[in-house]
C-alpha cells in the first residue's frame, strides 16, 4: 500500500506532502493561480505544484523511471530522460483530465530508437501505475524523440 502525509499550512494556501523518504515537498492549493507567490504567511516562499500538476508529475516520474529500467535490462547506453506532459482538463468542476500528452526525449549513446520507442510504449501502456489510473478517465498520448551524444571523452 503506498501512503502520504499532508499538513496544511496555517495562514498560507500551501499544503506539505511526504511520502516513504520523509521528504516535505509544499505544493500550492488547488485554486491558487500557477506562478503566484504565496508569500502570505509564515513560512513565506513559493509554494510548488497544485495537486493537479502532481498527477502529472506522478504519471511522468512513472513512466521515465520504467523508461530506465526497461532500457537498463536491454544494456542501452542512456544518459538522460527528459520527460514533457501537457494535460487537458474539462472546463467545469471537477476539472477532470480528459487529455494526456507525453513527451520523452531519451538521450544516450550507440542508441536503438526501436527499443526506446518500446520501452516508452511499455511504460506508459503497461508497466506505470499512475498512467493506468489516469487512463480510465483521460486518453494518454506519448510521443519519443531519441537524441544521439558523442562517446564520452
Amino acid at each position: 500500500m503506498a501512503s502520504i502525509d499532508l499538513r496544511w499550512r496555517p495562514g498560507t494556501a500551501r499544503f506539505e506532502a511526504r511520502g516513504r523518504s520523509g521528504t516535505w515537498i509544499t505544493l500550492a492549493a488547488p485554486e491558487e493561480p500557477e506562478g503566484t507567490p504565496l508569500d502570505d504567511g509564515p513560512h513565506g516562499g513559493e509554494a510548488g505544484p497544485g495537486p493537479a500538476e502532481l498527477l502529472l508529475v506522478a504519471g511522468a516520474g512513472c513512466a521515465a523511471w520504467d523508461v530506465v529500467e526497461i532500457l537498463r535490462k536491454q544494456r542501452q547506453d542512456v544518459t538522460a530522460i527528459e520527460c514533457h506532459v501537457d494535460g487537458e482538463q474539462q472546463a467545469d468542476a471537477p476539472w477532470t483530465f480528459r487529455r494526456v500528452v507525453l513527451v520523452f526525449t531519451v538521450h544516450g549513446r550507440g542508441l536503438d530508437h526501436g527499443r526506446v520507442d518500446r520501452a516508452v510504449a511499455l511504460a506508459v501502456e503497461k508497466y506505470c501505475s499512475v498512467l493506468s489510473t489516469v487512463a480510465h478517465a483521460a486518453t494518454i498520448e506519448h510521443t519519443t524523440t531519441v537524441v544521439e551524444e558523442t562517446a564520452a571523452v
